[in-house]
């Protein structure tokens, strides 16, 4: 290709490769920063043309590198909120999974007690309206019983503790 050929030391093919992604009708701030650098490249194996258009680009865009800098880290922030947002996501599945079954621990095995544990850790989240969920006491306190009820000593505490100052509990 043009751009490997640029690669291999080859000038004219820097400016041929550099001119495909400025032209690009549906060109991006990565394409005119990989323009950006093949002029470069070409411009340091003083291919005059390639130093050329690389002075074109600068003054077309003065504020090029500022604006490149913003847009990476936009997209760096945007990709990073949507994986905690899916791990978010895996973890409530995953916790929710495990409360469903509210059949209590038979034996003391230690996938029993994890999934009493996750169901007391999901009652937490719920109390305290973070981990990508609502604020609601009530549905805190299901599961802190659910949690209890499959013996988990988080979820008995907390059940308590929620019965003792009334939190999540209907007046009557």
């Amino acid at each position: 290709s043009i751009e490997a050929a640029c690669l291999r030391g080859i000038p004219e093919s820097c400016l041929a490769a550099g001119n495909f992604y400025k032209n690009r009708s549906s060109r991006t701030f990565q394409e005119l920063k990989r323009a950006k650098l093949l002029f470069a490249k070409g411009c340091r194996q003083n291919n005059g043309e390639s130093c050329g258009a690389l002075a074109s680009l600068k003054a077309a865009m003065p504020n090029f590198d500022a604006e490149l800098a913003k847009k990476i880290e936009a997209e760096k922030k945007l990709a990073q909120q949507k994986a905690e947002v899916a791990s978010q996501q895996a973890a409530r599945k995953s916790v929710e999974e495990a409360c469903e079954s509210s059949e209590p621990c038979r034996k003391k095995k230690a996938s029993c007690e994890r999934k009493a544990k996750d169901c007391a850790d999901y009652g937490l989240c719920f109390e305290a309206g973070n981990c990508g969920t609502p604020k609601n006491p009530l549905l805190a306190m299901e599961l802190y019983d659910k949690a209890c009820n499959a013996k988990s000593d988080a979820g008995c505490y907390k059940l308590s503790y929620s019965h003792r100052y009334g939190r999540g509990i209907v007046e009557d």
